[in-house]
């Protein structure tokens, strides 16, 4: 699942971000495969900008 990791600075990037990562959720990769970490890096910038807007998830 190749897709580059960006900020996340609007409602539209968030929405972009958590399709990809809730894309992994029936096949959740390795934790330190490079789509392991991938999905780790979304997850943390997601959890980032629902903190920063008072997104709740």
């Amino acid at each position: 699942m190749e897709q580059e990791i960006s900020i996340i600075r609007d409602e539209a990037d968030y929405l972009a971000a958590l399709a990809v990562y809730e894309a992994y959720f029936d096949n959740e990769p390795p934790a330190g495969s490079e789509d392991g970490d991938r999905f780790e890096r979304l997850g943390l910038l997601l959890a980032e900008y629902e903190v920063k807007t008072g997104i709740q998830p």
